[in-house]
């Protein structure tokens, strides 16, 4: 059964909470220069795939501190399918495909770039062959990176050890650094399912409803020092079945309408916020989770 063109949108609040940090920024929240905060696409397919583990899905891109298979590496993983082995070898790039997407979700969701050799180039005529050093499959499902609708105030606290940490006598200082948090932000996600590549990729409606399932509850299990639990969590999420009508994916998400409350200068809260949704002429009325 093909899957029907679709989109999705999520509202994310934020309390206290670093919803993504930037290494190259000493780990504060990231933040574009009008102020607006952001998470970036990679940050959420990270999560999508963690609650898709979470579901019993086979995930190919597994982040070290959740393997549970015990393959340290995606060579390894796939190197343990002696059909994957023999379709590299044969260097038959379709068979490769086929293999990697009807055994891992998050491939046939989000595609990816499978390296076929451990070191070195292919040679020259490997690449006028098509058999080059790498394969990419295209994603089915595509994310935006989220922004937050207003601009977001950024909290920095220095933060100390209590205890020694250097060996004998010699005591270290006290001071560790800073903890950054954003004091408040609503943030958005929005994106989108291609019926081709989900038909090419395998993608099916039992995906789809996954990742529907791994949208609503997308921070469940990702509890950190940096984001305590109740501090970062969705709040409502939209979902467009855009069947053979077709408009613009800008002028459907732009059929939700997010505003802060008449008076509200300061937004502390999701409820501070007003939220509006407009049907379009000849698409199906969308599937909306209020979930706070």
């Amino acid at each position: 059964m093909a899957v029907n063109r679709s989109y999705f949108m999520a509202l994310v609040a934020v309390s206290d909470a670093n919803p993504n940090g930037d290494p190259l920024n000493g780990n504060r929240p990231r933040q574009h220069a009008d102020g607006k905060g952001y998470i970036t696409d990679v940050c959420i397919k990270r999560k999508m795939r963690n609650r898709m583990q979470d579901m019993g899905r086979n995930i190919l891109i597994v982040s070290d501190d959740r393997i549970k298979d015990g393959f340290k590496s995606i060579h390894d993983r796939l190197d343990s399918s002696k059909e994957f082995v023999e379709a590299e070898k044969a260097k038959d790039n379709n068979k490769m495909t086929s293999i990697i997407c009807s055994n891992y979700e998050d491939v046939r969701a989000f595609g990816a770039t499978i390296a076929l050799k451990k070191g070195g180039r292919a040679d020259s005529d490997e690449q006028q062959n098509g058999n080059g050093v790498s394969i990419g499959i295209r994603a089915a499902v595509t994310i935006q990176e989220a922004e937050s609708v207003d601009p977001v105030d950024i909290v920095s606290t220095q933060i100390t050890k209590s205890t020694n940490s250097e060996t004998g006598d010699k005591r270290g200082s006290d001071t560790m650094g800073l903890k950054h948090s954003v004091r408040f932000g609503l943030y958005v996600i929005k994106g989108s399912v291609n019926p081709l590549f989900a038909e090419k990729n395998g993608f099916t409606e039992q995906d789809k409803e996954d990742i529907q399932q791994a949208l609503d509850t997308l921070f469940l299990n990702d509890e950190s020092a940096a984001r305590p639990a109740g501090s970062v969590d969705v709040v409502k999420t939209v979902w467009w079945e855009g069947g053979d009508v077709i408009y613009p994916a800008s002028k459907i998400f732009n059929t939700v309408q997010v505003k802060r409350k008449e008076g509200v200068e300061l937004p502390e809260s999701y409820s501070d916020y007003e939220v509006s949704i407009n049907k379009l002429p000849e698409m199906e009325e969308p599937i909306v989770h209020d979930i706070f």
